[in-house]
């Protein structure tokens, strides 16, 4: 809950709507769904939690048949 006057920078956003997407954020700010977003629709930012959650695990090598 914000208080009236409070706002928040597009990063805090995104961690707290669940890692949602920058478009889907932009989208919701010119449907005029979000209040207290400050920042530009251009703001960059990186989210280590995204970086790590898209990561793939290495897989061990097939073991050949002897």
């Amino acid at each position: 809950m914000l208080t009236e006057g409070e706002t928040h920078s597009f990063e805090l956003w995104h961690q707290r709507l669940g890692h949602i997407s920058v478009e889907k954020i932009k989208t919701m700010m010119q449907r005029k769904l979000v209040d207290g977003l400050r920042g530009t629709a251009e703001e960059k930012f990186f989210c280590e939690g995204c970086v790590f959650g898209s990561m793939t695990r290495k897989l061990h090598k097939e073991v050949t048949e002897r």
